[in-house]
């Protein structure tokens, strides 16, 4: 006589129904997460460019003037911040700004204020990946 401790086909295919439910909960949430780091990550570097810009300040006795990229803010600034995906520029009224990879948010920080709640900035009501 066969044993029969096998699964069936219409076994297996409810187990997979059942994963692919929960795995449908699951990315989306995963993708905002990713994209809140994201702009976490932005905000910190803008903080660290507004504190290496009152050293900079401090040397040359004036802000930094303009950077159009992040690769000149490192240089100018004497930093080494990866971009993760973002993009950063200053321009020449003292303001840097942090773009996120599809424009899932823009966050800037002046370089005239000092560092508080409201600066560097990302509007949460604008940009739903702002924290």
């Amino acid at each position: 006589m066969r044993s029969n401790k096998a699964f069936t086909i219409v076994e297996l295919m409810i187990v997979v129904v059942i994963i692919s439910i929960m795995a449908s909960f699951g990315v989306p949430n995963f993708a905002k997460t990713i994209n809140r780091a994201k702009a976490k990550d932005a905000i910190n570097n803008l903080n660290i460019i507004h504190a290496a810009n009152i050293l900079y300040r401090s040397r040359a006795g004036a802000n930094l003037s303009t950077a159009a990229n992040l690769g000149a803010i490192n240089t100018a600034l004497t930093l080494n911040i990866s971009a993760n995906g973002s993009t950063y520029a200053c321009d020449a009224a003292n303001t840097c700004v942090a773009t996120g990879p599809g424009s899932i948010f823009v966050a800037t920080v002046s370089l005239n204020t000092p560092l508080s709640a409201a600066n560097p900035s990302c509007p949460q009501g604008t940009y739903a990946a702002c924290p």
